[in-house]
């Protein structure tokens, strides 16, 4: 199975989770992201943000443990499972807990451990330099404080590890067709976010971590691959 066919081979199993989860009477929230969106164009720039991950993630494994910080409903578990020997995804709403919970069972995926976190200390329980790898995708620019969450990120990332980090380009064209998506919620929503919210949060993480390389999405999205100092 190729790299890029992996991902498109779990995306019609995410399908089929949403549409169980969706008939149980669950809450949808979770669900309310481009990668479910009817518009063939924003799928196109997610999927390829999703695509490039996973090739990252398969390309360079060493096994160890990893953390998804902000899983949503975990469309990132099944890749991570395969590659770490322990897996923690954490999020801060009981909604994206339920879900991620569920999709590990949905999945089988044995060494995955969901767990609700607090927004202010969440990441306090971890001892230093915990994680071989952290994946925070979409997630950092949803948070005022992200700052020290940023520092608690490279706290318990171990010397060497990797950190791969996803932000939105907070341009025109997204404010008209993407970030209405993930708007609704204020308490959710990019309301941190200016038209330059998303490059404070990018220096900031370049500032603190070692930039290995920067993939621009369609002018959308940019995905960072950075290291922590030895």
């Amino acid at each position: 199975m190729t790299v890029r066919r992996e991902f498109d081979f779990y995306m019609p199993r995410f399908v089929d989770f949403r549409r169980i989860e969706e008939q149980k009477g669950l809450d949808m929230e979770p669900f309310r992201m481009p990668l479910f969106s009817k518009n063939f164009a924003k799928k196109i720039v997610v999927l390829k943000k999703y695509r490039f991950i996973t090739d990252f993630l398969n390309s360079n494994s060493k096994g160890g443990k990893a953390l998804d910080f902000g899983t949503g409903f975990g469309a990132f578990l099944p890749v991570l499972s395969n590659n770490y020997d322990e897996v923690t995804a954490v999020d801060a709403y009981d909604d994206q807990i339920k879900a991620a919970k569920d999709l590990v069972d949905y999945l089988a995926l044995k060494n995955v451990n969901v767990k609700k976190v607090s927004k202010e200390n969440g990441l306090s329980s971890f001892p230093d330099s915990e994680f071989d790898l952290i994946l925070a995708t979409d997630v950092l620019e949803h948070n005022r404080n992200y700052e020290s969450i940023v520092l608690e990120l490279k706290r318990i990332l171990k010397p060497g590890g990797l950190i791969v980090v996803s932000l939105p380009r907070e341009h025109l064209l997204y404010r008209m067709f993407a970030r209405r998506e993930v708007e609704h919620d204020e308490e959710r929503g990019h309301v941190y976010h200016n038209s330059k919210g998303a490059d404070k949060v990018e220096k900031f993480i370049s500032d603190n971590f070692r930039l290995l390389k920067l993939i621009n999405v369609y002018g959308f999205i940019h995905v960072m691959i950075l290291v922590k100092p030895l």
